[in-house]
């Protein structure tokens, strides 16, 4: 399984983003994608705004774009970026002006660059009358991942290899990942989290950084420390492992609680760009970050808020944040 994630030019305008000079586009028709990660709409005078990452030709392909939906006519300008660090020719930036038409529906996109590195890394500042909004961000990296091969107790074995096979391109079996030399899951019958970070750092390429497992607690600094770290590891092409109570995620069958602990994988996020407290949350906030869960093998998006209730929630798990991350 491959899924991603998780996004008439000026050079000022450009260098506002800190990239290269903005190739000339235009306000297009909105369009769908295969796959797409989008930030939460926004609104301002009138415009609504959003921006995506959009995968096509099997996720081999992306582009960041920025959508507008207006309810009054007004100026709108933007610039969407992408890069995909890794590859010669691998940054691509356009700059759409117009003067939109109240109830007009556009995009305005980069251009389609190859997405089979391990991160894809969006941006895109917009501009509504001449006022330039909070800029937003989408990161995501291109997930390779194997549901869960023993039911049970495999979310650990399957979680690491999820993690393995997005930043190197292979990994071990999830037999070998549970052995006693590895996460011990076939020992215990579960996958104790202090093996994690362990395991990881053995098979992680070299050229990344270490996994560490960090317990922080579930509310004030020690909880925006632990968001801050997430989205850290996550923009450096390292996808997160996070523990919760599986009845708690905002996509279960069985919200009445358990007394199972569960491995999810963070692998994108999506946010906005800030000033407050940015020694805190890194300057961003963020709406929803990409998840994968190896008991199904399926994606879903989910809320700083959700993490914090599936990791907090129920009495039988640790009132902390765990997760291995760089």
């Amino acid at each position: 399984m491959r899924a991603p994630v998780l996004l008439t030019g000026t050079v000022a305008a450009t260098a506002l983003l800190g990239v290269p000079a903005a190739e000339a586009a235009s306000w297009t028709s909105q369009s769908g994608a295969t796959y797409q990660f989008c930030t939460d709409a926004k609104s301002s005078n009138q415009v609504k705004y959003w921006t995506c990452i959009q995968y096509a030709a099997g996720h081999a392909k992306a582009r960041v774009v920025v959508k507008v939906k207006t309810s009054a006519k007004r100026a709108v300008k933007a610039t969407p970026y992408l890069r995909v660090p890794g590859r010669s020719h691998n940054i691509s930036t356009g700059t759409c002006s117009a003067t939109l038409a109240s109830g007009a529906s556009k995009q305005c996109s980069t251009g389609w660059l190859s997405a089979n590195r391990i991160l894809q890394d969006g941006n895109a500042a917009v501009w509504v009358s001449g006022h330039r909004v909070p800029d937003q961000v989408t990161r995501g990296t291109h997930l390779s991942a194997k549901k869960q091969e023993n039911s049970a107790k495999y979310c650990g074995p399957a979680s690491v290899q999820a993690a393995l096979w997005t930043m190197k391109g292979s990994a071990p079996s999830q037999d070998t990942l549970a052995s006693s030399s590895n996460l011990q899951t076939n020992r215990y019958g579960f996958t104790y989290p202090g093996r994690l970070a362990g395991v990881l750092n053995k098979y992680k390429p070299s050229s990344v950084g270490k996994y560490s497992l960090y317990d922080f607690g579930p509310v004030g600094q020690s909880t925006e420390l632990a968001f801050k770290q997430i989205h850290r590891s996550i923009s450096a092409g390292q996808p997160v492992v996070y523990l919760v109570d599986p009845s708690k995620l905002p996509w279960s069958s069985n919200p009445t609680g358990t007394k199972v602990r569960h491995y999810i994988l963070l692998y994108g996020f999506a946010a906005r760009k800030t000033t407050s407290d940015t020694n805190l949350n890194g300057g961003l906030l963020v709406d929803h970050f990409a998840a994968w869960d190896p008991a199904h093998g399926d994606v879903h998006n989910i809320t700083v808020t959700q993490l914090i209730h599936a990791s907090t929630a129920s009495q039988y798990i640790d009132d902390d944040l765990v997760f291995a991350a760089k």
